[in-house]
């Protein structure tokens, strides 16, 4: 499979994912991209009621920059339903290689979040739960 995918949560396209996850170890079957000691993408099996966590890293110029894009993520990702789609770039489109009705599940986790540790990105980590695939 092509290395350029990219995930998205209705019309939004997640900053920089670093791995996508479920919390069973059986169903994580095709690596997409790189190795999955290295930050790899891991396609989940489908499963209602399984938990996916996703991490990423919001990159900007500056403090306020990140805190904007940091407040633009979290109103982008409700805690109602949606879709969650991951997308493969091919042929000069995108195509869906999979989408799950998702329910995001608690806060979005940012780390490093003060001024001295986010001047130039800042990680992220947020849970979905499969409602429907």
């Amino acid at each position: 499979m092509s290395s350029l995918v990219r995930l998205k949560f209705n019309s939004t396209v997640l900053p920089v994912i670093q791995s996508i996850t479920d919390s069973e170890p059986a169903y994580k079957d095709v690596v997409i991209d790189g190795n999955r000691g290295d930050g790899s993408i891991v396609i989940p099996g489908g499963k209602k009621s399984v938990t996916i966590s996703v991490k990423g890293v919001l990159l900007g110029d500056s403090f306020d920059d990140l805190t904007d894009k940091k407040v633009a993520l979290s109103a982008a990702l409700p805690t109602s339903p949606g879709v969650l789609s991951l997308q493969q770039y091919v042929n000069s489109t995108w195509k869906n290689v999979w989408s799950y009705a998702v329910k995001r599940q608690g806060e979005i986790v940012f780390e490093g979040d003060d001024e001295n540790r986010r001047l130039s990105q800042m990680p992220y980590m947020v849970n979905f739960l499969i409602l429907s695939y």
